[in-house]
């Protein structure tokens, strides 16, 4: 029954992650570009406004690529749980993984939300990121506490029948 439920916070955080993959993915490859464009500065003798601006840009573009680093892995990893194919110690690691992207992806879009955001992306870009991060909690939780309802594990002496 926990692994079912466990399947099924995974499946349910895929899905709250699909709107915003599906804006935000397309512009990947732009980003990495400009995270690796950003090494190579035409002006370092800029202007103050200048200088400050790339600065700002490329913090934003770093933190930007390490999310869309963070959010593939945490993806992949909630599909392994989905579908049970991962150990626990990974699915640990998965839920951590994703609740920790959650948050990462909500801080970085907050400070961006202006009095025009629409609700839509608000939702998207913030609300389903911490939602996906509070399912992630309750998976964690689960995980964690699936070997207290196990059975320990046999010793070699119970398993040849000798004692």
């Amino acid at each position: 029954m926990r692994v079912l439920a466990l399947r099924l916070l995974a499946a349910m955080c895929l899905v709250a992650a699909l709107p915003l993959a599906c804006i935000k993915y397309p512009w990947m490859p732009a980003t990495i570009m400009e995270t690796v464009a950003s090494y190579h500065e035409p002006y370092p003798d800029g202007s103050a406004s200048y200088l400050a601006d790339r600065r700002r840009l490329f913090v934003e573009w770093h933190l930007a690529s390490g999310l869309y680093v963070l959010g593939t892995a945490s993806l992949v990893g909630l599909l392994s749980i989905a579908t049970q194919r991962s150990s626990r110690r990974l699915q640990v690691a998965f839920w951590i993984l994703a609740g920790v992207t959650g948050m990462g992806v909500a801080g970085f879009e907050i400070p961006k939300s202006k009095s025009d955001m629409t609700n839509a992306y608000a939702i998207m870009a913030i609300w389903l990121p911490l939602a996906i991060t509070g399912i992630s909690i309750v998976g964690l939780m689960l995980t964690i506490g699936l070997r207290s309802y196990e059975q320990p594990p046999k010793s070699a002496l119970e398993r040849t029948g000798r004692e």
